[in-house]
């Protein structure tokens, strides 16, 4: 047999550890209770306030969804729209058939450029309330975002159908034809949104851009005139005034003072596009155009230059600045030789002469004219 012997301290040792273990076991059965407590509290609260949502009279819960549905539009006019879809969840929780829950979560997917979704609530809330004019807009607006024009068209023609006077809805359908290039039924939906608001700066602008694009030059320019009597500072309407001055044409060639003065004009209103925006990139190229038709190339070329600065991917813009430099050698060369012709002796003439062709790669006219140079004694 073993003889097993345990003194006092052993056994005091024993003790203390089982009543060590014991303890904490029982902190953990405790946290554990409270646990399942604190659960059974939030079932019971949840259930309580389902029942309660449940019993709610017809009145009360349409003041509920009233009182919700507005706080969903101050989140809304606060760009809160994350906070703003998760309230409309909240409302549709309650009443799935709310129309206004559907078309303020539109509103708000719409905005956040979530345009799928935002179409699939306004479907919703025109499946819930057929003749909802807004709802019409607005998903006509997610399908020009979206930029199928045609389904846009389509759902600015019910709400105007529904609201004859809808000035956007005029407006809106204005651009989308416009997209499409029908630039004639673009301006005469523009027609109407200025007739029921006559001081609608941007109708008259966009309408401006359709007579543009149709080349009725004289038209365009008296809507960006009306443009820049609303505002002054709008410098697109300058540069795109301008640039209809710059394409202006008449039949009679008699107008020649005419056209020169059109180019003058556009110049002022590219200078002060400019002015009120020093970085709008194709003022300098329009305007570097109007002075390359007044055959100012030293200036065009210094606003192709700009340009090119402000856009250096544009190779068109490259071709107009080679352009507008050999354009200036080949007219230093007809003013050298008319220089030469009253003064064959202007050795300084040759010289210059032989320069500009050099420019233009015409090595053979270029040594002649420095061989000519230096026979009169230029020594340059």
């Amino acid at each position: 047999m073993i003889d097993v012997k345990i003194d006092d301290n052993d056994i005091a040792r024993l003790l203390n550890f089982y009543k060590q273990e014991n303890s904490e076991l029982k902190a953990q059965n405790e946290a554990l209770r409270n646990e399942i407590t604190d659960l059974k509290r939030r079932l019971e609260n949840l259930q309580s306030n389902e029942q309660n949502a449940a019993e709610l009279s017809e009145d009360d819960k349409s003041k509920l969804l009233a009182q919700k549905i507005n706080e969903a539009w101050e989140l809304l006019s606060r760009k809160d729209y994350e906070v703003a879809i998760k309230l409309c969840n909240e409302i549709i929780g309650i009443n799935p058939n709310y129309y206004r829950a559907y078309f303020k979560r539109g509103f708000a997917y719409d905005n956040l450029g979530k345009y799928e979704q935002a179409i699939q609530d306004y479907d919703k809330a025109i499946e819930l309330k057929p003749n909802y004019t807004n709802a019409y807009f607005n998903r006509g607006n997610a399908y020009y975002d979206l930029k199928q024009y045609e389904r846009a068209i389509q759902d600015y023609d019910k709400a105007i159908e529904l609201k004859p006077n809808y000035t956007n809805a005029y407006f809106n359908r204005g651009n989308a034809y416009y997209d499409l290039k029908q630039y004639e039924r673009a301006i005469q939906d523009y027609d109407k949104a200025i007739e029921l608001k006559p001081n609608y700066a941007v109708a008259y602008y966009n309408r401006g851009l359709a007579y543009r694009h149709l080349k009725q030059y004289e038209w365009a320019i008296a809507d960006f005139n009306k443009v820049l009597e609303l505002n002054p500072n709008d410098y697109a309407a300058y540069n795109n005034r301008g640039y209809a001055y710059y394409n202006l044409k008449h039949k009679n060639r008699g107008y020649a003072y005419y056209y020169l003065k059109q180019y003058e004009w556009a110049i002022q209103d590219f200078d002060k596009a400019i002015e009120l925006n020093p970085n709008y990139a194709a003022a300098y190229n329009n305007r570097g155009n109007a002075y390359y038709y007044l055959k100012q190339y030293e200036r065009a070329i210094q606003d192709y230059d700009k340009y090119i600065e402000l856009n250096p991917n544009d190779d068109a813009a490259y071709y107009n600045y080679c352009n507008a430099c050999v354009r200036q050698h080949e007219q230093a060369i007809q003013d050298y030789s008319k220089a030469i012709e009253l003064d064959p002796n202007d050795a300084e003439a040759y010289n210059n002469r032989g320069l500009a062709y050099q420019s233009l790669g015409d090595e053979e006219k270029a040594q002649a004219d420095f061989a000519k140079a230096k026979e009169l004694g230029c020594n340059d």
